[in-house]
């Protein structure tokens, strides 16, 4: 979900009637060294030692903001810079085929035929998802 500040963030996660802020036992925790956490009044972690009761534990690891924090400058690259990224993207992945394909070919997995079709095929397959790219999406997988 995407929240304008961390306040908002913890305001959302607080409208949960069954959270509240956790106890000072549990918000000083090693493993919680974003801030403040949260805690669960209704649901509790299995498997804890000693059989003890450990409520839920909730923390707010990440807020994503629609503008730099601080308003802090912008990279603006221009038109044509972009163009020369776009194209560098393009000739990095058509190396990272013919590098796969050439590792598959060497270690025996395909044949000298098998590796031309193949090759083919993997161009042609990026070559469509190239000119179909949305470039505004920033996708991180």
């Amino acid at each position: 979900m995407s929240f304008a500040s961390y306040e908002d963030a913890e305001s959302f996660l607080l409208t949960d009637k069954t959270i509240v802020k956790a106890e000072q036992k549990y918000s000083e925790q090693h493993f919680f060294v974003d801030g403040v956490i949260f805690q669960s009044t209704m649901r509790y972690m299995s498997g804890t030692s000693d059989g003890e009761r450990i409520p839920v534990l909730y923390s707010i690891h990440h807020c994503y903001y629609d503008r730099y924090p601080d308003d802090a400058d912008v990279l603006e690259l221009s038109d044509e810079t972009i163009n020369v990224m776009k194209e560098a993207y393009r000739q990095i992945r058509i190396a990272e085929i013919y590098a796969t394909r050439v590792d598959w070919m060497m270690s025996g997995n395909d044949s000298e035929e098998n590796f031309r079709e193949r090759i083919k095929e993997d161009l042609a397959e990026f070559e469509k998802e190239y000119a179909s790219k949305d470039w505004i999406f920033f996708d991180v997988d």
